[in-house]
């Protein structure tokens, strides 16, 4: 699905999108969108924001951009920032083509975001690109599972996903983080394998 699709259905999803979250964070995340974001220290930049549900696991005072391709979904975020008394900079953009300087943030989180990416090898590069020397990428997001039987319904589920929503489970996030030279220093897979939890750092 290419970016202007997936703008359109996300935002004509944007309204439903958090009650549609909530069964699946209980079931498929438990608390890691807390544990993740947990690990975001100096400015940080959240790549994909959508509607804001990670911003109540940052570290208090933690100086946050956030950006998403969904004029819709930046909306439901901004009222969530205002109902909890966060400062973030929410900015409409591509993460293939961001509007920032090289090395502009000491963090990048992005979650759920890869699987749908129309170039996440683009994305990942220029997440790269704008951390500073040392700072860290931290991502969760669907992925390949290493179980035979999970990764056979990921094809068959998949195929059905992926025209409707862009979501492809058949990706495999780490291989693009691979490619950007980052150094990736926790791998983590949970729920049979199809969420892949990756904490990285670029060289100094």
């Amino acid at each position: 699905m290419d970016r202007s699709a997936l703008r359109r259905y996300y935002d004509h999803h944007a309204t439903v999108y958090d009650r549609w979250m909530v069964s699946y964070d209980r079931v498929m995340l438990g608390d890691l969108r807390r544990r993740l974001c947990a690990l975001a220290r100096g400015r940080t930049l959240e790549l994909a924001v959508g509607t804001g549900l990670n911003l109540s696991g940052y570290p208090s005072g933690t100086p946050l951009v956030g950006l998403d391709y969904s004029r819709r979904m930046l909306e439901v975020a901004r009222r969530r920032v205002q109902g909890i008394e966060v400062a973030m900079a929410l900015i409409e953009g591509d993460a293939a083509a961001l509007p920032f300087p090289d090395a502009t943030f000491d963090t990048v989180v992005t979650t759920l975001f890869l699987s749908t990416a129309p170039d996440p090898a683009a994305s990942v590069a220029e997440m790269s690109r704008v951390l500073r020397p040392g700072g860290s990428l931290l991502v969760f997001d669907h992925g390949r599972s290493h179980l035979v039987g999970v990764r056979f319904l990921e094809r068959v589920v998949g195929r059905l996903l992926r025209g409707r929503t862009g979501l492809d489970l058949n990706r495999a996030p780490i291989q693009y983080l691979d490619r950007c030279q980052l150094r990736i220093d926790q791998v983590e897979w949970s729920r049979l394998g199809i969420i892949h939890t990756m904490v990285c750092q670029k060289a100094q």
